[in-house]
């Protein structure tokens, strides 16, 4: 969908176009969430099935669906996250673009990382390190979403408003 919305809005962005601009921007995070929700809901009805593929031991059969079903509430941020990268791309703010995959991948993965396994004392609560990638992809998505508020305003707010085109 990045690849999708991309070219939607740097091509509106040439023409100074704010209403299609906004309007790709709209639809395409509006159908990112829908295949994301969709692939969640997904996922979650087949987590087991799909962890039947594996010879794994009893415990490690149910750490597995306990680690999909957990990392399957992450894709919708995530798709959103990934949505926005290519409206960074495609407003002209590659910066932005590049820290949305640091947040994603680094920036607030490792520190929850590292606060969530201190408090994994065994295999009965090893699935909180799972929850680290809901929760890393959910502050990215609030930096995101604030970085592309100023984006905006800096980038498109004082355009004249083409709406007849």
């Amino acid at each position: 969908m990045r690849d999708a919305i991309t070219p939607i809005v740097s091509f509106n962005f040439g023409m100074k176009n704010k209403k299609r601009i906004r309007e790709g921007i709209i639809w395409g995070l509006f159908f990112t969430g829908i295949l994301m929700a969709i692939g969640m809901i997904v996922i979650e009805l087949a987590a087991s099935p799909l962890t039947k593929f594996f010879s794994l031991s009893d415990l490690s059969y149910y750490m597995c669906i306990d680690c999909i079903r957990i990392m399957s509430l992450a894709f919708l941020f995530a798709g959103l996250c990934i949505a926005f990268q290519g409206v960074f791309q495609g407003i002209e703010c590659g910066i932005e673009s590049l820290l949305i995959s640091l947040g994603r991948q680094v920036v607030f993965i490792l520190p929850v990382a590292v606060f969530l396994g201190s408090f994994v004392t065994g295999g009965e609560n090893v699935a909180l390190i799972w929850w680290t990638f809901l929760v890393g992809e959910t502050l990215t998505l609030l930096c995101t979403l604030f970085m592309y508020r100023r984006a905006v305003k800096k980038k498109i707010g004082t355009w004249e408003d083409k709406r007849n085109e």
